[in-house]
């Protein structure tokens, strides 16, 4: 629970970047066409059940069902953070 706690703020962070980057700059989070629209898909889903709240009734027991959308989009995004860094630490192939 301490673990979840400690991890929660940068976890939602990384989460509403990613969100936000995978709807300004899909490439920059998946380079695949496919899996590029499902992450753009579940980017708005997310960015609107967030407006929506905030709009709405912002009660933070209505955002448990989404919970889990959102440590997804988080990993999501330090995945294609960790390939960039690799790929930027790998010498180039010529």
């Amino acid at each position: 629970r301490n673990l979840h706690a400690w991890l929660h703020w940068p976890l939602m962070g990384a989460a509403m970047l990613t969100v936000f980057l995978a709807l300004w700059r899909p490439e920059w989070i998946v380079r695949d066409g496919a899996r590029r629209t499902d992450v753009r898909l579940l980017a708005a889903l997310i960015g609107y059940i967030i407006v929506l709240h905030m709009l709405g009734y912002p009660l933070p027991r209505y955002n448990l069902p989404y919970r889990s959308l959102e440590f997804m989009m988080a990993l999501v995004g330090l995945r294609a953070l960790g390939k960039a860094r690799r790929a930027k630490a790998r010498p180039a192939q010529d």
